[in-house]
């Protein structure tokens, strides 16, 4: 549910919380999906639909401005990992959700219906396949919905239609937009000009067509290649004349005007000096340009061009100072609009502006739960290298208590690719640390025209770490910092290679993520890179394959970095790849170089499948900075806690499945960091190091000592855990009242299955007062609340039938008791008869089946088993249901069921219960596949009835 909202009138904003100064933001307050990750007015401006995500799902929200009250109107499916989610508004009453999922494909149209208290909603999926290319604001009870048809040819059919031609799949009369153009990659629709303009690709080539409202014929008005120009429809400006973004004449990308008869380009709307628009927005047909964008020192603007535009803008500048503003959506009168402000130091709140009343709505923060923490602003600067070329820079420093520390981070690409002044979770979670960023947008980054970004190609390791390098020395001129690092990802990984050999006096340490490190391997990396089309990228930004691209790897360089070094890179990396990484890897180690490495399973180029990853890995970067420089972490109220937390992270990823590799030594040494630290969960790890001799020596003594430590820190697990060991009566001697405690301690810390081992406690009087009937009162109780809440899993069936095989073997229940108990159990399993009797047998020494089969073959009777590897031995009987009347041809009966193993053996196997259709054969083998069972010694095998009735025994003896 969204927070009530706070209306604020312009020029009198505050902030209204007390910010945590110089205290490191919890990485996992960063590294996370926004709580609300987008919103959308309804046409009329009373709404505000939101897509939010929490308590680990997606829900579509509906917000009242009004009434400033919110509704969830969806939940989307409960996953981790989603590909999609989309809404959009087709009228007042009628939402398009589109939701996909690698479990699930949701797609269809949300009705609302507001005469109510409180608005209701009905959600109808669209059976016909396609997908809605527009929804028409001059008709707002239709869409233009591109069908799609056929699976092995499909066929592409362009209509005006219906929500409810589409729920139902039927178009029969629905329009029909004639002659739909094939092999359209995409569509758009011009709703003042009521145009329909598509894209096709042939080859290289694209083509841009469009259709006059009334025609059938679509028209081409541009062939251009792939790549030779940038060519962006924004709008019509006449009847035949198109307002584009291109560079087709310029250096920079510009509004150009275009004549869709002629195809000819006009004269430039709009030029900025320096930068690349990023973007346009038209008025009405004949009235001209409303707005350009474009970034500027990092920073994205809008520069409007009437007064009355440019007045708001003004307004809003003074209202939100030194944020960035955007208008997202519109109602169609355009007398409310929605607003996303942010900053470099601020992760973006949505507002609803009232035009009439000039008044600004906060509706909700993308990230509410990090407004108490102070954050840092970027700054932007520019330098002019050796050639006399300008770089832009940015640098973003802690507020306070900086540790004079900077890390120079170039970013990826390298050529169309740039860094931003804007929020950026990472950047913040380093400078919260006391670390200083550095960002440069070297030659070859985008949005400083073709020039630029062309005269980054073939630069790797040359004027690219020429740019950085300067961008460097300008801030080392301003600002003292004592040491400084290297890190980036991508072609940063490399750069930051490169930078560190190029400069080993500048640098202490290199962080190098997702890199790559031999030039010449790009080339032949596999089958596919030897492939003309993959040359031709790869040259695109690296230049022509030669020798004396070695000259510029640090594969073949790496005996001049004298810096530390953690290589980071992921096994399923197919841009770099992991062959880069193993390479460096493998030169380091031939030239006994300082490094570090990780390599992550499940992993491609830099993007981790769930946010564990991300922080993980920002937790390891910082850990790995301080123990080469020697720096301390940063002191505040809330400091220990968030290192101990940063330290169990580390642990639990090296014990993991994430690694290449384990690190059980390194996960043993963080633990006990983090449980000196007061880490609930690493005091139970360092226990379970003890108890198992994980990388350390048995020692029942430390295990209990850390275990209750982390009980009493409100661990549940350790609550739980002990409540087991004191009633196992294996590693400590049984306390049965000890025991009953923890579990009830665990309870109240919300252990799962606590509630099962304080009825096994009722049930057989241990540490409580024994009582029957709350024992199977809790039981069908536990299992009851699982199943409702969807959480009834093969382990928590497990689970529950553990609990009931305890209950069954170590109960002391005598008679009314133990009919109770029985008549309890055979209505919980549904079991039909349990007054059994052994009918056939079939007993000795067995071999393997073929595939598939779960019984061995009869190979010998016997009771005298030969001690040999990989022997197998047992029974195989056929139970009678002695004269059971119940009227079920197969009857489901209950045995039990237990093997002694002789006392030289240290494993033991739990006695059991199994419920079984009695026209079936059951099978108790043992395999002798352990060398710890290959002693000689009596293996007894016993079957009772569920009224302890012994009905079968067999003892085998190996010899």
């Amino acid at each position: 549910m969204m927070k009530k909202h706070l209306s604020l009138l312009f020029f009198l904003l505050c902030t209204c919380f007390s910010a945590l100064a110089v205290t490191p933001i919890p990485a996992e307050l960063l590294f996370k999906s926004p709580e609300t990750l987008s919103m959308k007015l309804s046409p009329d401006g009373e709404h505000i639909a939101a897509l939010d995500f929490y308590d680990d799902n997606y829900h579509i929200n509906l917000t009242d401005a009004e009434k400033e009250q919110s509704y969830t109107l969806l939940v989307l499916d409960k996953t981790t990992n989603t590909r999609s989610a989309h809404y959009q508004w087709l009228d007042n009453d009628t939402l398009f959700v589109s939701y996909e999922s690698q479990e699930k494909r949701l797609r269809g149209f949300l009705h609302i219906d507001y005469q109510g208290d409180k608005p209701e909603t009905k959600f109808i999926k669209i059976k016909a396949n396609g997908f809605i290319v527009n929804a028409l604001a001059d008709d707002p009870k239709y869409v233009l919905f591109l069908r799609i048809t056929g699976s092995r040819l499909p066929r592409y059919t362009l209509y005006k239609a219906t929500p409810t031609q589409l729920e139902e799949d039927n178009f029969t009369n629905a329009v029909k937009v004639r002659n739909t153009l094939k092999k359209a990659k995409n569509y758009a629709y011009d709703a003042v000009n009521k145009q329909l303009l598509a894209i096709t690709l042939d080859d290289e080539a694209v083509t841009f067509w469009y259709q006059k409202p009334g025609s059938k014929d679509w028209t081409a008005f541009l062939d251009i290649e792939q790549n030779e120009f940038s060519f962006t429809p924004v709008g019509f400006l006449a009847e035949d004349k198109l307002a584009v973004l291109t560079n087709k004449d310029t250096d920079v990308t510009a509004l150009v005007e275009f004549d869709i008869h002629t195809r000819t380009f006009g004269q430039v709307l709009y030029q900025h000096p320096k930068y690349d628009l990023t973007g346009a927005q038209l008025n009405p047909m004949g009235q001209g340009i409303r707005s350009v964008s474009y970034v500027e020192h990092g920073k994205p603007v809008t520069e409007y061009f009437s007064s009355k535009d440019q007045q708001l803008a003004k307004r809003l500048g003074y209202s939100f100072t030194g944020k960035q503003i955007s208008v997202i959506s519109a109602s169609i009168d355009k007398s409310r609009k929605l607003l996303k402000v942010s900053a470099s130091d601020d992760s973006g709140s949505y507002y609803l502006f009232n035009e009439k009343t000039q008044t600004a709505q906060l509706l909700k923060a993308s990230y509410p739960e990090l407004e108490p923490y102070t954050m840092s602003s970027s700054i932007s600067f520019s330098v002019t290298t050796q050639d006399n070329a300008e770089i832009e820079a940015i640098l973003t420093r802690p507020v306070e208590n900086g540790n004079n520390v900077l890390l120079v981070y170039p970013h990826g690409g390298p050529v169309g690719v740039r860094d931003f002044a804007t929020y950026n979770p990472e950047t913040q979670y380093l400078v919260s640390r006391g670390y200083s960023v550095l960002n440069v947008n070297f030659r070859g980054s985008s949005g400083f025209g073709k020039q630029f970004k062309a005269s980054g190609v073939a630069q790797f390791g040359q004027w690219i770490e020429k740019d950085i390098t300067a961008a460097v020395e300008h801030v080392r001129e301003n600002y003292p910092y004592e040491q400084a690092c290297t890190i980036g990802s991508s072609y940063g990984g490399y750069s930051a290679m490169m930078l560190a050999i190029n400069k080993p006096e500048y640098y202490q340490c290199v962080i190098s993520m997702y890199g790559i490190y031999d030039l010449p391997l790009l080339f032949n990396a596999s089958n596919f890179k030897t492939q003309e089309e993959h040359i031709k990228s790869v040259e695109a930004a690296v230049g022509e394959n030669s020798e004396s691209l070695k000259s510029v790897s640090p594969f073949y360089l790496a005996e001049k970095l004298s810096a530390p070094v953690l290589l980071i890179a992921g096994e399923h990396d197919h841009i770099a790849d992991f062959e880069h990484a193993n390479r460096m890897k493998y030169r380091l180690k031939q030239l006994s170089k300082d490094f570090e490495h990780i390599f992550y399973k499940n992993v491609g180029h830099g993007y981790h499948r769930s946010w564990l990853g991300d922080r993980h890995q920002a937790a390891y970067i910082d850990n790995f900075i301080r123990q080469q420089l020697k720096l301390p972490y940063p002191k505040s109220e809330q400091s220990d806690k968030l290192l101990a937390d940063e330290y169990q992270l580390i642990a639990d990823f090296f014990t993991g499945k994430n690694f290449i590799g384990r690190k059980s030594e390194e996960a043993y040494s963080y633990y006990l960091r983090s449980a000196e630290l007061g880490n609930a969960k690493a005091m139970f790890k360092v226990a379970e190091s003890y108890q198992f001799a994980y990388t350390v020596d048995k020692d029942m003594d430390k295990a209990i000592d850390w275990y209750k430590k982390s009980a009493a820190a409100g661990y549940a697990p350790a609550a739980f855990h002990l409540g087991d060991l004191y009633w196992q009566n294996k590693a400590v001697k049984r306390d049965a009242n000890y025991s009953y405690n923890m579990y009830v301690r665990a309870k109240e810390l919300e252990h799962d299955r606590a509630g099962l081992a304080i009825a096994r406690a009722f049930c057989l009087g241990h540490g409580v007062e024994k009582n029957l009937d709350l024992c199977t009162e809790k039981l069908v109780q536990w299992r009851a609340e699982k199943k409702q809440k969807w959480q009834y899993s093969d382990d928590a069936q497990q689970h529950w039938l553990n609990t009931l095989n305890d209950i069954l073997w170590h109960n002391t229940f005598i008679g009314d008791e133990k009919q109770q108990f029985n008549q309890f159990f055979k209505k919980i399993l549904r079991v039909d008869v349990t007054d059994i009797l052994v009918d056939d047998e079939e007993f000795g020494l067995f071999s393997e089946r073929k595939k598939y089969s779960h019984r061995r073959h009869h190979e010998e009777e016997t009771l005298l088993i030969p001690l040999e590897k990989d022997a197998i031995f047992g029974v195989e009987l056929r139970f009678d249901d002695n004269d059971y009347s119940g009227g079920k041809k197969y009857p489901l009966g209950l045995i039990k069921v237990k093997w002694t193993l002789p006392e030289a053996v240290e494993d033991t196997i739990e006695p059991y219960f199994m419920a079984f259709s009695m026209d079936e054969t059951q099978t108790y083998y043992l395999h002798l596949d352990s060398d710890s069972w290959l002693v000689k010694g009596q293996w007894q095998l016993e079957v009772f009835t569920l009224d302890d009735k012994k009905i079968y025994s067999k003892t085998f003896t190996t010899l």
